[in-house]
């Protein structure tokens, strides 16, 4: 008697040809006469959850497909990735098995790509029949060319759009607009030479679980530390725990200290839990689970008006959900036309007279 459990062999059905796994063990499993020399393994396959029949065909132990399995699902979601799957359901609605046909990935795989895909607002999902084995998951093309709305917001959408240094934006534009019992903001004074100093980062950061997108100029607040605990301690625990984190950061000389403690973080960890993307935009701040949005805003003297007498710093914290999922799209849009970082960072290095570390 011999077991149909060759590692790669069960692999490779599963992931690139599933129906014919299904046709063969069920035939099998229909006239057990025929093959008294085989003793076969129950797959349960219906619903081409690749973690179920993982679990069925391994039960507790951690044989070579466990291994195989695992090493497909830490697949990293690049831009190419991205612009494909986009690119075929743009055309038409698709079932994940499709998409992991495309990709000639797991259905798992393309499962967790279409999740943080959805995310960006460019596509949903949709399931037919839930909760039984016969349940289809179809995704579907949702983008919209621009990421407002309402008129009001594809005006503030274009001031965003053309800004290029936070003196170009005010939080202020958006800060009107939102229910009075969905926001709040204050004042932090600083001094002349500017610090940062926002006293609630290390707190908010600490309570994020999903996700978090930052809006950052050259990401000097990666340098803070509140009560002697370091914001690069916080990011690298919330990495081991497998929180993703997206930054949109100017990537040039005068900054690249500070992306360089970011990827330091990543290297400490063991992957890319951290993403960096040179893009310069007038936000500065962040959006933690899509639950909170915390924007900030540097207001300086002017010489001519003598307004003021220092530096100050006005923050805005919103908690509608409506604004918080525009000013994600708008984020997203950002990150669309946004720079890799090992492309400018190979840009930068083949300047002359320019070391990194």
């Amino acid at each position: 008697m011999f077991s149909i459990f060759s590692p790669h062999i069960v692999y490779y059905a599963l992931t690139l040809n599933i129906h014919f796994l299904q046709y063969f063990v069920n035939g099998v499993a229909a006239k057990p006469g025929r093959f008294k020399n085989i003793h076969v393994i129950s797959v349960d396959i219906a619903l081409f959850d690749i973690s179920v029949a993982r679990r069925k065909i391994l039960g507790n132990t951690g044989s070579q497909i466990g291994k195989l399995f695992d090493k497909s699902e830490k697949m990293v979601l690049d831009r190419e990735t991205t612009k494909r799957i986009g690119d075929f359901v743009r055309q038409k609605p698709r079932a994940v098995d499709e998409i992991a046909k495309l990709l000639q990935v797991s259905w798992r795989t393309a499962d967790r790509y279409v999740e943080e895909i959805s995310s960006q607002g460019t596509i949903a999902v949709r399931v037919f029949r839930g909760g039984t084995r016969g349940a289809l998951k179809i995704v579907y093309w949702t983008a919209m060319e621009i990421p407002p709305f309402t008129d009001l917001q594809e005006e503030l959408w274009k001031k965003i759009e053309t800004g290029r240094s936070k003196d170009d934006f005010s939080p202020l534009e958006i800060y009107q607009y939102v229910d009075e019992d969905k926001r709040r903001a204050y004042l932090e004074p600083t001094s002349e030479k500017f610090v940062y100093a926002d006293k609630t980062i290390n707190e908010l950061l600490e309570k994020a679980e999903k996700e978090i997108i930052f809006f950052s100029g050259n990401s000097t607040w990666i340098n803070y530390t509140e009560k002697g605990k370091k914001v690069t301690d916080i990011l690298e625990k919330l990495g081991k725990k497998g929180v993703p984190m997206k930054i949109l950061s100017r990537v040039d000389v005068a900054g690249v200290s500070n992306i360089e403690k970011i990827v330091r973080i990543n290297r400490n960890i063991g992957k890319e839990a951290i993403e960096i993307r040179h893009s310069t935009q007038p936000l500065r701040g962040y959006v933690i689970d899509g639950k909170i949005c915390k924007l900030r805003e540097i207001i300086r003297p002017d010489p001519e008006r003598d307004v003021l007498k220092r530096n100050l710093i006005v923050n805005y914290e919103f908690y509608d959900a409506e604004w918080i999922d525009w000013i994600k799209k708008v984020w997203w849009k950002l990150y669309n036309r946004s720079v890799p970082l090992t492309r400018r960072m190979e840009s930068l290095k083949s300047i002359k007279g320019i070391t990194f570390k």
